[in-house]
């Protein structure tokens, strides 16, 4: 089974790492996509901020991001650029049970992460950060927000101004009710 981020990427906290009085260990991470399974660009890669802070059951990882992504505009099919953050916190429990740890922290069941044997392990990134991207990418990109798209007849980009066809499409599906409403005088 294919992985859904990309092998390149490699990145772990070693759990040792992290300071015992409660404060945070931040890591700064910049990280390129080479593919192109998004559909999307990242013109300028991807900066992730972690923040790994230590308690009694385990680790809390908050992770935030900021990134331009670009692409092709689902309306009028020019380009897309926009930039997007994301962040999500994540509880990994150390040598307990995992999911009542996470909840004595606060957090809810589907916010624990996993479980780690011992504070000598190490925490592998990579899938956390490609979560935290993944559920903030907008479904689609559009070049700006009032953009007109396309003329559905002749394909002209609304954007530049209004096209010669008349724009006039019938959905065929919908031909009877037109003639039946032609027919009452309601529609011409």
């Amino acid at each position: 089974m294919e992985k859904p981020f990309p092998l390149d990427w490699q990145e772990e906290i070693p759990l040792n790492a992290i300071p015992q009085d409660g404060s945070d260990l931040e890591e700064r991470i910049f990280l390129a996509i080479t593919d192109d399974r998004l559909g999307y660009s990242f013109p300028r890669g991807l900066n992730f901020v972690v923040l790994a802070t230590r308690t009694s059951g385990g680790v809390v990882l908050r992770v935030s991001f900021k990134c331009e992504i670009a692409g092709q505009c689902a309306r009028c099919l020019g380009d897309a650029i926009t930039t997007v953050e994301g962040e999500d916190s994540f509880f990994i429990s150390v040598g307990g049970d995992g999911i009542s740890e996470a909840k004595a922290e606060g957090f809810q069941e589907e916010e624990f992460w996993c479980n780690l044997d011992s504070w000598s392990d190490r925490i592998d990134l990579v899938p956390i950060l490609w979560e935290v991207l993944a559920s903030s990418i907008p479904f689609r990109l559009v070049c700006k927000d009032d953009c007109l798209g396309l003329c559905p007849s002749c394909g002209a980009d609304l954007n530049d101004g209004p096209c010669g066809c008349g724009g006039v499409v019938t959905d065929p599906r919908m031909e009877v009710l037109r003639l039946k409403l032609q027919g009452l005088g309601e529609e011409k």
